[in-house]
């Protein structure tokens, strides 16, 4: 079906740009590179394959990974420190979008309207929440800065093809839809912005050929667009703050940030000729996570981009701890999903 592909599009990290004259300055050490790296993979046994779709975790010994697989019941995993255990959930479900807060308050959204909630000993489902006339919503991605206020972004669709952006909002009690000026587009990201608070959006436009990335920030029941264009993109964050990855169309190796200061969005670091292709994450601005090319795991520390590891999967999420770095994707040659685990003495 056309909205599930859109949907599973979203997996694949990337980038865009725009012009911008402030640069923020953080005087914070350099991140250290000694980290002593294992790697697990997700076995769901013989005849069956994983498809995960989002990491998120409390702590080192309490990683949660979700997202379907040839066999539903292997939608979702845990890490307690030691291994990976398959979880199965009430029913059968193909996770999205998760985001917590505590090892006892973590939220989920799927591909079929449904957002569950994990209390610490079980997952339950929240609800289900058809919109309007569509015939499914899909929760790509969650995220907020505190438990009582935070967002989910999507799309609704029908069966007939058409779609629409959705958001939702959780204030402490219930999820809600947002009501805003409707846009035929796939919203598949937001980080809600720590400084700010307000949410930063990743959105997909199919109906242009040459300005089809758009980042939005959503304020007051209102989208305003920060950046619409044909050049790359991708969101991330460093410290909470939301960042936007630039990539000029042809310049590979040339690379801009930009964080938001509630306005616009201004610029954070430039990367001259480094090599890096998204999944941008950090402590601070002296120690950023990414990928680079030919699937490596890089890592700036306020002087140079380094490769760590080579991980021979194509990195989709990458989870900080103070001393650990979680670094998730998926192997295409064995149809498995592998989670690469770093640790400082």
């Amino acid at each position: 079906m056309k909205i599930i592909i859109l949907g599973i599009a979203f997996l694949i990290i990337t980038f865009t740009s725009c012009d911008s004259p402030t640069e923020i300055i953080d005087n914070t050490q350099p991140g250290r590179r000694d980290y002593v790296w294992t790697v697990d993979t997700l076995d769901p046994g013989p005849g069956n394959a994983t498809s995960m779709f989002e990491m998120w975790g409390s702590s080192p010994t309490d990683i949660w990974l979700v997202g379907s697989g040839y066999s539903m019941k292997h939608a979702i995993w845990h890490y307690d420190g030691t291994e990976w255990k398959n979880v199965v959930p009430d029913e059968n479900i193909a996770c999205l979008g998760l985001w917590g807060f505590a090892q006892n308050d973590i939220w989920m959204g799927t591909n079929n309207s449904q957002i569950w909630h994990f209390d610490g000993s079980k997952w339950r489902k929240f609800g289900t929440y058809p919109y309007k006339d569509f015939d499914e919503v899909y929760i790509e991605r969650i995220h907020g800065q505190r438990p009582d206020d935070i967002y989910a972004v999507g799309y609704a669709g029908k069966n007939n093809g058409s779609y629409t952006a959705v958001i939702m909002h959780y204030n402490g009690s219930r999820w809600k839809y947002e009501e805003f000026v409707a846009v035929e587009e796939i919203f598949g990201n937001v980080v809600v912005d720590r400084n700010t608070n307000i949410p930063i959006i990743r959105s997909l436009d199919f109906n242009s050929t040459d300005q089809r990335n758009v980042i939005y920030k959503y304020q007051n029941s209102t989208l305003t667009e920060l950046y619409r264009g044909g050049d790359k993109i991708s969101l991330g964050n460093i410290a909470g703050k939301a960042i936007i990855v630039i990539d000029k169309v042809g310049k590979l190796k040339d690379k801009t940030l930009y964080s938001f200061n509630g306005t616009s969005l201004v610029k954070y670091k430039d990367f001259p000729y480094m090599n890096f292709v998204g999944n941008v994450t950090g402590r601070n601005s002296n120690d950023i996570f990414c990928s680079t090319s030919e699937w490596h795991l890089g890592h700036y520390n306020g002087t140079d981009l380094k490769d760590l590891i080579q991980t021979n999967v194509s990195i989709a999420r990458i989870l900080l701890f103070e001393k650990d770095v979680f670094v998730w994707g998926p192997d295409v040659d064995i149809n498995k999903d592998k989670i690469f685990h770093g640790r400082l003495d």
